[in-house]
């Protein structure tokens, strides 16, 4: 949704004491078309909002990520709230519902020990590297320049979260194909990184 900057770097921008709003009369304003009628929703509960995620997650960056999205969907959602209990009971519902999906979509992501096998070796271990937003887009562009039977299995199995079955099933290979296919993307990767050539022979 375009035009909402009210919705950026929600942590610390609420009002420090609580502040005494008519949530259905804005609610009903919202619904009637005034976008700006959400605002002081926004303003009065990020602070809840954001501390709820927090206290799960213990990810201030990603907290503020699954907060701005749990007002998004909300401002989205509002002609489903029923009013059954109040919005900010409803609103936090749905901030919790996001932070658990976050946690389960972590734990089940494969580990990434093997894209970081492409950083040099005088770089931190794996375990203290802390993998950046932009790290991983500057991979994107390196994975952009491996040949294109490499290239499909890394984005299929980092980037589209395949498992090595799938991904044979999807190109007509092995499993044991696909393994060695990401062996030797990650060698070239490395290889990127150092200046070499990399080992581009297929399998």
């Amino acid at each position: 949704m375009q035009g909402f900057s009210f919705f950026q770097r929600l942590k610390g921008r609420g009002a420090k004491g609580a502040v005494a709003i008519d949530e259905l009369k804005l609610i009903d304003g919202v619904l009637a078309g005034d976008v700006q009628a959400f605002r002081p929703l926004v303003e009065s509960y990020n602070r809840l909002v954001f501390t709820s995620v927090v206290n799960i997650l213990r990810d201030s960056i990603a907290a503020e990520d699954i907060a701005q999205e749990a007002f998004l969907q909300a401002f989205l959602s509002l002609d489903e709230f029923r009013r059954e209990s109040s919005f900010s009971t409803w609103l936090v519902r749905i901030a919790v519902n996001k932070a658990l999906d976050y946690l389960r979509r972590e734990k089940a992501r494969p580990p990434v020990v093997g894209l970081t096998d492409a950083i040099p070796s005088n770089a931190p271990t794996p375990e203290n590297v802390l993998l950046e937003e932009e790290f991983i887009w500057q991979l994107r562009e390196e994975v952009q320049q491996l040949p294109p039977i490499y290239r499909k299995v890394v984005y299929d199995f980092y980037f589209n979260k395949l498992s090595h079955r799938e991904i044979a099933a999807k190109e007509g290979i092995s499993e044991k194909t696909v393994e060695s296919r990401l062996y030797r993307a990650r060698g070239m990767l490395r290889q990127m990184r150092t200046g070499g050539e990399g080992d581009v022979s297929t399998p």
